[in-house]
């Protein structure tokens, strides 16, 4: 497509809404927009703004991002920071894609970031992968300069992980969900594209090479249109349940859960995924990246008296 006009882009995500596919990219601890038919970088901001996130190890700067992912689920973007060339674990956190900064408090009153760690886990993750079926996070494991891989998951809160398996091939540098639940990598030395099984972490290769400039670093795989759920709330003055142009209720919370179950009904095994207002008309909109059994309500708290 062209070059990016920088120099050390290693991760990259999109958030594909209908009529407004953006893609993101971390140039080390820069954080901005790539052009989709140009190439060329743009920045929006330094993630750390200049200064430190707050956690488990003290004021971290966040100035070597190697790893971004969309939740197909929720929206929330998320980031990994490359501490290992200094003994230490990496980092996960979030980040607005709006002023592109981290997110602070994520985890809780002054912890910005958690700390990426387990027995037996390499220490250096060069890219993470939020599934679209299941919402749960995989990373690579990298160990030695991409001599062996391992495959991980990752608990996006707490930040401890599980060594899923060793991926078939090394160096793998780019992995990505895709909105129907495929699971892709790219390799660094091979210049290969693949598809990898989560459960066994058996990699199947579909193109090598995969691109002629070589050592591909990245991989975003969310690319087909988000769904689209919308809806509207109104004051059903005739109370018939049919929305006939009636007030509308302005500025109330719309939440959007996972009916785990299945069983339609709202109960306590089911997973709030994201919350909205409704806007001047009443209406609400979510974004979602695969299909699945959803539910809607209302915050009843935020009803007006």
């Amino acid at each position: 497509i062209g070059g990016t006009g920088v120099s050390q882009i290693e991760a990259i995500a999109m958030w594909p809404k209908p009529g407004n596919r953006i893609l993101y990219a971390a140039d080390a601890g820069n954080f901005g927009t790539i052009n989709q038919s140009t190439g060329a970088f743009s920045l929006i901001a330094e993630i750390d703004g200049g200064g430190t996130a707050n956690g488990a190890n003290g004021a971290q700067s966040l100035d070597d991002v190697d790893g971004l992912a969309f939740d197909p689920l929720t929206g929330v973007l998320w980031g990994t920071e490359r501490k290992s060339t200094s003994g230490v674990y990496d980092l996960l956190f979030q980040i607005n894609p709006t002023t592109g900064q981290f997110i602070p408090n994520a985890f809780g009153t002054g912890v910005d970031y958690i700390v990426i760690d387990g027995v037996g886990v390499w220490e250096d993750v060069d890219d993470i992968a939020i599934s679209s079926t299941t919402g749960e996070m995989y990373a690579v494991g990298n160990y030695n300069n991409g001599t062996s891989d391992q495959s991980l998951n990752i608990n996006k809160y707490t930040g401890a992980v599980t060594v899923t398996g060793s991926l078939t091939f090394d160096d793998v540098e780019g992995m990505g969900y895709h909105n129907d639940g495929t699971f892709w990598a790219t390799e660094g030395d091979d210049n290969r594209f693949s598809q990898i099984n989560p459960a066994t972490s058996v990699m199947t290769p579909v193109k090598i090479p995969m691109c002629g400039g070589g050592d591909p670093e990245c991989l975003a795989a969310l690319i087909a249109d988000l769904n689209t759920i919308t809806g509207r709330l109104f004051e059903d003055n005739n109370l018939n349940g049919v929305d006939n142009s009636e007030p509308a209720i302005v500025g109330v919370t719309i939440l959007l859960y996972q009916d785990v179950n299945n069983n339609q009904v709202l109960d306590a095994s089911d997973v709030l995924l994201q919350s909205t207002l409704t806007d001047n008309n009443g209406d609400y909109e979510f974004f979602y990246a695969t299909t699945g059994n959803l539910l809607t309500t209302v915050d009843l708290n935020t009803l007006p008296s």
